[in-house]
């Protein structure tokens, strides 16, 4: 998919992941070990509209997703879903992680062509859950470091990335308690 994304200057592809909930649309980006995939699921699980953990795609001034399995740490799979789940297990840098289709533990899901509201850009803390109001001018800064396969058309998409995100609030979140962050992003 990321190639047909490469090669149409009308698309810009970012490694995130979405949620929608009433006429909130949140885009979570960051790169693989900042919680984007912790905190989508925990949304899930809180009320939110699964719409991908993994491709968010810009263009016309709505997102879409590319829905792939949420990939979690194994320890927070087994404390959130304990046995009851089947789990396909992989490791990625070093640590142990399973894949969970939302389906298969009743995620909703929807909110594909949405307009984006909100843009949260995770960092994990040992101190406390913060969020902090950011200017786009850094977060269009933190989505070129999340786009994906930007070797064509690198201008179209920052011109799309700016186009989707001109009237958003943005925010980077410090976050060490999951369920305390999603409150965080709720309120947001």
């Amino acid at each position: 998919m990321t190639d047909i994304v490469d090669h149409n200057r009308h698309l810009a592809a970012v490694h995130a992941g979405a949620l929608v909930k009433g006429d909130k649309s949140v885009v979570i980006a960051g790169s693989s070990g900042s919680g984007k995939s912790t905190l989508t699921m925990m949304m899930c699980l809180n009320g939110w509209k699964f719409v991908t953990d993994e491709v968010v795609v810009f263009s016309n001034n709505v997102i879409s997703g590319a829905p792939r399995a949420f990939c979690l740490a194994e320890t927070l799979a087994e404390k959130l879903f304990g046995q009851t789940v089947k789990f396909v297990k992989g490791i990625k840098r070093d640590k142990n992680y399973v894949y969970i289709n939302p389906q298969q533990v009743n995620i909703a899901s929807g909110g594909n062509n949405s307009a984006v509201t909100h843009l949260i850009f995770p960092k994990k803390s040992l101190n406390e859950n913060k969020i902090k109001q950011i200017p786009l001018s850094k977060a269009m800064y933190l989505l070129t470091d999340n786009l994906f396969d930007i070797c064509c058309h690198f201008k179209d998409k920052l011109d799309i990335l700016i186009d989707n995100i001109e009237n958003v609030s943005a925010a980077e979140l410090s976050w060490n308690d999951a369920n305390s962050a999603v409150k965080e992003v709720a309120d947001k």
